[in-house]
């Protein structure tokens, strides 16, 4: 059913109807994305565009028997007046949909809203180091957690946004921190340094990984 779509958009843009949209420099333009039943469609502020999207979507249920589901649907816009979010909402039939947003479990924003994602992650790194079991683990147990748990927490948000220093510096710290103390109860003298336990293995070391920005 992909397959359909796709087609459906290739006609619009061999018609000029529908244009890709670029965002980034170094990335593809795009009209689309897909992922699961997860769809995102992209499109310039036109009235002649978005009846080229609801054409498509139409003939995408048509062609397929597979209808949008409106109370599941949104459209959420970026510099664009009111007149024309208006005009837009009222020909898709689509709520309109607020910043931040979730989609495939990251949180997209403006560039104002990075720091609250990055926070989460802090968050959401310091949740897992403050489980009570954690406290029952040794040295060996949380170098393991630190590698394959907390250090892959950020992975997911940094393939998309840079990290910012301060969730850098802080994610840095509850890791060292939690190498050397365990649960928060408990305090230990730190014997080497976080570089040091970062360093490969075959340096005598843990082989852990830092937040690089």
């Amino acid at each position: 059913m992909a397959e359909v779509l796709g087609n459906s958009i290739k006609n619009k843009l061999r018609e000029g109807v529908w244009k890709r949209i670029t965002i980034h420099p170094e990335m593809a333009n795009l009209t689309h994305s897909q992922f699961a039943d997860d769809t995102l469609l992209l499109g310039v502020v036109s009235i002649r565009e978005v009846e080229a999207i609801k054409e498509t979507l139409e003939e995408y249920a048509r062609e397929s028997g597979q209808h949008m589901n409106k109370e599941k649907s949104q459209i959420f816009f970026l510099n664009t007046s009111r007149q024309n979010q208006n005009s837009i909402l009222q020909i898709l039939g689509f709520p309109k949909g607020e910043f931040p947003l979730k989609y495939l479990g990251i949180s997209i924003g403006t560039k104002a809203f990075q720091k609250q994602l990055w926070e989460e992650v802090v968050i959401k790194c310091k949740g897992k180091v403050d489980l009570w079991k954690n406290k029952w683990l040794s040295q060996a147990g949380r170098i393991q957690m630190i590698k394959f748990v907390l250090s892959a927490i950020p992975i997911y948000s940094m393939s998309c946004f840079k990290m910012i220093r301060q969730a850098y510096s802080s994610v840095d710290g509850l890791l060292k921190k939690f190498l050397w103390e365990g649960s928060k109860e408990v305090r230990r003298i730190l014997l080497i340094n976080w570089d040091t336990a970062c360093l490969i293995k075959e340096e005598g070391a843990a082989r852990l990984r830092k937040m690089e920005l």
